[in-house]
């Protein structure tokens, strides 16, 4: 493992009001330890990840050939997929059932024995793309179809549900007792995103008005908007008790299940994040996907300091134009996946 050691001078940026006090402080400083997954072939990516207890799953996609450069590029051999767990010290991949070909874009769980992943199968050249879902019972994947016709951009799990918003209209679908029933409520959902012990949530249309909701008792249950505030922007269930949301003022606020409280100071803008996770010490740390810098665009990780939001340029240098895709927490520490030009990166935070 390789193990490096980044300052926290990178880049302090400003949030919301005075925000209500971390269980404990973040470090001055934060080690990123390298971590290597189960072998991969070459030009191998990881575009998500979850933690299911003190387990660890990442998804993404291995052996793509193609022409161009980080920029732009045109696949000439597709990739196959990818799938695997981190438990007990060990890696392991999983085979899945259906596709020789194709790129596992997400993760989402409801528990050990109930977690999906979606993505895209195709041929070997490219041709035939179709949606793909799979399930983790806890022993083995088994392939969950779609709707006839039915293209999903994102998956969401309960306990006792799971659900898609469908690419073309934007319907929500929701898959229990093994059938799936398209929901008449809202007129378009604009984003679901779940975990494993923190909910699963909501933003869509309802009679032309923008909420969000929460999945509970069978029925989505609207969320109250915070003071101030005409629409949040992304949600983010980081643990029970604690929904980040990104709001439309640039500002994060944290809803506990009774009241909105704001999440940093409140002079500057907040960082943008894809992808966020709540830290052991209870402070939310949030990713970026691709930020642009002058010479190198990559990676950012950003994590309240005490009363500012520090932010991390690329924590693995040795993967140039580094993209995180995911990030997670469990067992004491932060743990992000994604990809260099060539191969797959997951990194995990000790102090």
């Amino acid at each position: 493992m390789i193990k490096l050691r980044i300052a926290m001078g990178a880049a302090l940026l400003g949030l919301l009001s005075t925000a209500a006090p971390a269980s404990a402080e973040e470090p001055a400083e934060v080690t990123w330890t390298e971590e290597k997954p189960a072998f991969t072939w070459s030009r191998s990516g990881l575009l998500d990840t979850a933690a299911v207890g003190e387990d660890v799953w990442t998804a993404g996609y291995q052996g793509a050939v193609s022409v161009g450069d980080a920029f732009l590029s045109f696949p000439l051999v597709n990739a196959k997929p990818v799938v695997q767990r981190y438990s007990a010290g060990k890696w392991k991949s999983f085979d899945l059932p259906g596709p020789v070909y194709g790129s596992m874009e997400q993760l989402a769980a409801g528990g050990p024995e109930n977690v999906w992943v979606r993505g895209i199968s195709y041929t070997r050249l490219g041709t035939d793309l179709a949606p793909y879902l799979a399930r983790w019972d806890g022993s083995a994947w088994t392939r969950v179809l779609l709707p006839e016709g039915v293209a999903v951009h994102d998956i969401a799990v309960a306990s006792d549900a799971t659900f898609v918003i469908e690419s073309s209209t934007e319907k929500l679908h929701t898959y229990a007792d093994g059938q799936w029933t398209a929901d008449s409520r809202f007129s378009s959902v604009r984003n679901i995103v779940s975990h494993p012990t923190g909910g699963t949530w909501i933003e869509a249309v309802e009679n032309d008005r923008l909420v969000a909701a929460r999945w509970a008792g069978g029925t989505w249950q609207e969320l109250p908007l915070p003071d101030g505030v005409a629409s949040l922007t992304e949600l983010y269930p980081l643990a029970p008790g604690y929904l980040l949301a990104y709001t439309d003022q640039k500002r994060y606020a944290r809803w506990d299940g009774s009241a909105w409280a704001p999440v940093g100071p409140a002079d500057l803008a907040a960082p943008y994040a894809d992808k966020a996770a709540l830290s052991p010490a209870g402070t939310p740390w949030l990713t970026r996907y691709y930020a642009p810098a002058l010479s190198n665009p990559t990676a950012t990780v950003s994590w309240l300091d005490g009363s500012a939001w520090a932010t991390t340029w690329n924590p693995l240098p040795a993967h140039s134009h580094l993209k995180i895709r995911g990030i997670t927490a469990t067992s004491g520490k932060i743990w992000v996946v994604g990809h260099g030009e060539k191969n797959p990166a997951v990194a995990t935070t000790t102090s």
